[in-house]
């Protein structure tokens, strides 16, 4: 077993040690609230350790993620919030029912079949006017070298280069904005789509 797959099966050890290279998400959560509102109801799709869902409303917000152990984790330490264990292809979620959806470094843990599979069930389950705000590691050129050792332990398989992601995307959903950034020594892409 890995380092990161030791850390990853301690929530609070995942929590607290992803703050460091990313500097407490700060970019990650500046982004989350130019583009989503707080108070509006929102589906965080992957949530794991719960880590953005201060960025909303606890009367407006469901975590949902795959991980027992991570939403355990999420209950305990945001009792305020909901949270529900589900895999991102059968939510059980009613369609057309959540305005915004966050997906934030899930998709590439995923196959392209499995993303294509979450990526249909967010389509589903998001709002006609809704938004969805996508946040994934991606590959550059010029991600430095403290990124590319942080992607080398990432257990994520499938860090892609933006093209890849676009591919996937553009399939179910149109792209309102998209661009690459850092949080802390991390680089990232961000598409926010909207349906098609």
């Amino acid at each position: 077993m890995g380092l990161m797959t030791a850390l990853a099966e301690r929530p609070l050890a995942f929590h607290l040690l992803r703050k460091i290279p990313e500097l407490n998400f700060g970019q990650t959560k500046k982004r989350i609230h130019q583009y989503f509102a707080h108070n509006r109801l929102t589906l965080d799709l992957g949530c794991g350790t719960a880590q953005f869902c201060r960025c909303f409303s606890p009367k407006t917000y469901l975590g949902i993620d795959i991980s027992e152990k991570y939403v355990t984790f999420a209950k305990k330490r945001y009792r305020e919030y909901s949270f529900a264990i589900a895999a991102g292809q059968h939510l059980g979620v009613r369609a057309r029912s959540f305005p915004q959806i966050l997906i934030n470094g899930v998709i590439h843990h995923l196959s392209d079949e499995l993303a294509g599979y979450m990526l249909d069930e967010a389509h589903r389950i998001l709002t006609d006017d809704g938004k969805l705000l996508l946040i994934e590691d991606i590959e550059t050129h010029s991600t430095s070298m403290f990124s590319r050792m942080i992607h080398a332990m990432d257990e994520g398989d499938n860090i892609r280069w933006q093209e890849q992601y676009e591919r996937l995307i553009t399939q179910r959903f149109e792209i309102e904005a998209a661009f690459t950034y850092y949080s802390g020594f991390c680089h990232y892409g961000l598409w926010l789509l909207r349906k098609k």
